[in-house]
């Protein structure tokens, strides 16, 4: 069977979905995995790689040939001197990954040949980690047909399982091990468009509550605290890495529990706590009875860091209002998680809607509905494209001219006003401003990307084109009786992640 898959790479496990007649099979791992989940770890020997569970053991055993995490440094000017680098480590995980998916001597499946694959990303990644992830996964032999953003694909799953009758719009909330991705979606049947929101990105996730956590065991029972830092990235102290492992069983367990108590009214004081081993250096193993309080104590920072997010972006948002939530990402499943969300977006948690038995794999299954074909995704403006003829430094041109309203679907093709032609030349040079206003001092310049030659008269309207590139960047093709121009690229990448009006966030210089 050849098929065509939904890739969610995340920061600490990866899933694989691939359709298959009307349903969306997700692949399990065996014993490189846990069920669906493939932990996102990588071990280079001198026999070969291995990845999944066998690498994370290696990790926690404290092998300096074992990796972790290094999805957050793909494209990223974090990579060191030795050892290998993000893209080599995403290639290596991804070849054994198709090696384990495709039917061999050792394995069973009835997958022959991987046609393409639907990549998801977070939603805040710039272009420079894009294309890197990109430029990984193919250099592992995997055709990438699309790059779609996690939240969406989240929205995506949620749209195909619950078959939305009327149009809905959606605040997706994704919080997996690294990353919490905050997206708006429309949905009207298979129809998504997308209107950013914002993101935190590999700080305030599962890993940085999981090293939280740790952090004050560790002093409770030694005396002696540590700094936090000490307990994230790759390179964690071979000492600490079990007691994170433990730490992440411990957590687990306790919002297990505490969900059932809350389902049934008991209260959450009663509930027993869980005993996290810990070997201290040059001493015996010992256990901390961690309590479910005492984790959401421990949390704070997190929760409040989400509630924080999500009021700022609710408040200074363009567009139509959530009418509900939709949370994926294994985090998702965390009640004190969940708590701070209903608090932040005014809604009861239980009006929060939850992928209760995927949160882990729902992002891998929109993916793979994009990758059947099944779905449209567009993507809405979150501010205004507007166009003023240069010198802008002349009074008479000072009036900004919105040509794309805040929330216009893209692609999109407008006919522009009257524009000018230079006063010593026959020559129409334009600059791109991105923001709401008509007066030029309230947008941000983006550049001067479209010139106009000696056939254009003046005072004469164009028509434009405007698209998005894979990466998110604005392409805008002039179009002026019959000559069209070269396509520009003008990057608005600061800006689209914030979706903030005004692309306050670009740094693009003023007259």
């Amino acid at each position: 069977m050849r098929i065509r898959i939904g890739l969610d790479f995340g920061t600490s496990n990866v899933v694989v979905a691939y359709p298959q007649g009307d349903q969306v099979n997700v692949h399990s791992w065996g014993l490189l995995g846990d069920g669906h989940l493939l932990p996102s770890y990588v071990q280079l020997t001198a026999r070969g790689t291995s990845i999944g569970a066998p690498a994370r053991q290696a990790w926690e055993r404290g092998d300096s040939n074992a990796y972790r995490r290094f999805k957050l440094r793909l494209g990223r000017a974090l990579e060191s001197a030795e050892g290998p680098t993000a893209q080599e480590l995403t290639t290596h995980l991804i070849r054994e990954l198709v090696r384990n998916l495709i039917a061999s001597p050792t394995y069973v499946s009835d997958i022959l040949a991987i046609e393409s694959a639907v990549v998801t990303v977070p939603h805040a990644w710039t272009p420079t980690q894009r294309e890197a992830t990109r430029v990984a996964v193919e250099a592992a032999g995997l055709s990438v047909s699309r790059l779609l953003d996690e939240p969406v694909a989240a929205a995506v799953h949620f749209a195909r399982l619950r078959q939305l009758p009327t149009s809905e719009t959606l605040l997706i909330c994704d919080m997996g091990a690294g990353t919490f991705d905050v997206t708006q979606v429309q949905v009207e049947g298979m129809k998504m468009t997308v209107w950013p929101r914002g993101t935190v990105a590999n700080r305030f996730a599962g890993g940085y509550a999981d090293a939280c956590i740790a952090r004050r065991i560790l002093a409770r029972i030694t005396g002696a605290p540590r700094n936090l830092e000490d307990f994230l990235g790759e390179s964690v102290d071979p000492l600490l890495r079990p007691l994170l492992h433990e730490v992440e069983r411990a957590r687990l367990n306790l919002n297990f529990a505490a969900a059932i108590a809350r389902t049934q009214g008991e209260p959450l004081s009663d509930l027993s706590p869980h005993l996290v081993p810990i070997r201290v250096e040059q001493g015996a193993s010992q256990s901390y009875p961690l309590r479910f309080e005492e984790m959401v104590d421990w949390m704070e920072d997190l929760t409040r860091e989400t509630q924080e997010l999500l009021a700022t972006l609710l408040a200074d948002a363009v567009g139509p209002r959530p009418t509900g939530v939709v949370l994926a990402g294994g985090m998702s499943r965390m009640l004190p998680v969940q708590d701070a969300i209903a608090v932040a977006t005014g809604l009861a948690v239980d009006r929060l809607q939850l992928f209760r038995g995927d949160a882990d794999c729902a992002i891998a299954q929109g993916a793979a509905v994009v990758a059947r074909g099944d779905v449209t995704v567009e993507q809405a403006l979150p501010w205004g494209i507007g166009l003023v003829s240069n010198p802008y430094g002349d009074a008479r041109q000072e009036q900004n001219q919105i040509v794309i309203p805040a929330g216009t679907p893209l692609p999109a093709t407008r006919r522009s006003g009257a524009l000018r032609l230079r006063r010593d030349t026959q020559v129409l040079e334009l600059t791109v401003t991105v923001g709401n206003s008509e007066r030029l001092a309230e947008c941000v310049l983006v550049g001067h990307p479209v010139t106009l030659t000696a056939s254009t008269r003046a005072l004469t309207p164009i028509e434009f084109e405007f698209a998005l590139t894979v990466d998110r960047q604005l392409a805008i093709t002039a179009i002026c009786g019959n000559r069209r121009e070269p396509s520009v690229v003008v990057p608005l990448h600061e800006a689209w992640t914030m979706g903030l009006p005004g692309g306050a966030a670009l740094t693009s210089e003023r007259r």
